[in-house]
């Protein structure tokens, strides 16, 4: 039998999910009030100037909602790490539980 030790715990996958979680939401609030400051300001500007400002902003929202979308990913995948592992321990102990006092001498 193979000897198999986790080097993090199920519940600590659990808890820095979460804490991931946070700070993506926490980036995506900041992103949110700095887009929201520059978009304000196209008062200010014209002709080709405010042209290119306005699709360099929308280009780089673009690839700011991507990033922060396969960011929103990860945590999602660490829970699904943390739950497989918690399965199999239950299904080992449950196992270990079925076999008779005698099964390894």
């Amino acid at each position: 039998m193979a000897n198999v030790h986790l080097r993090v715990s199920p519940d600590e996958m659990q808890r820095q999910a979460a804490r991931i979680e946070e700070q993506i939401r926490q980036a995506q609030k900041s992103w949110n009030s700095l887009y929201e400051a520059a978009h304000a300001s196209r008062r200010y500007w014209e002709g080709d100037a405010a042209d290119y400002r306005h699709r360099l902003l929308e280009e780089t929202r673009q690839e700011v909602l991507t990033v922060l979308g396969r960011l929103k990913e990860h945590p999602v995948r660490l829970l699904q790490m943390a739950g497989i592992y918690t399965e199999a321990e239950t299904k080992a102990a449950g196992l270990v539980q079925a076999l008779p006092d005698d099964a390894i001498q």
